[in-house]
């Protein structure tokens, strides 16, 4: 993976400025959501504050010379455990995308988001 790949906003919001240690996060049809930097180990680590949890972004070699990537979730609600396990395929597959393609797989259309159930119909 080439990184970083146009930052945040190229696969997981559509801005996603970070200001003082704080990012806030703006997303189709959602109200801006301010999380906190938790932990950053340039270039290989990566902790934000994300509704309610602390999700890790960890870096490494792999075998064939490439970049692997772990992300973990924690403090998470067991209430919404399952959709957010949904939620970061999604994002974990955007950033794949934009990384090794250039692609952006975000919908961009607000009348067929996942806030107005778009995924459930």
């Amino acid at each position: 993976m080439k990184w970083p790949c146009r930052g945040r906003a190229a696969y997981w919001a559509e801005s996603a400025p970070e200001v003082d240690g704080v990012i806030t996060f703006h997303m189709l049809n959602y109200e801006p959501f301010a999380g906190r930097i938790l932990k950053r180990v340039e270039p290989s680590m990566f902790t934000v504050e994300y509704f309610g949890t602390a999700v890790e972004f960890s870096f490494f070699g792999d075998v064939t010379g490439g970049t692997g990537l772990s992300l973990v979730a924690s403090l998470v609600d067991e209430l919404f455990r399952w959709k957010m396990a949904a939620g970061w395929v999604s994002v974990l597959m955007a950033m794949k995308a934009a990384g090794d393609h250039g692609v952006d797989r975000r919908n961009h259309d607000p009348s067929s988001s996942r806030s107005d159930s778009y995924a459930d119909n």
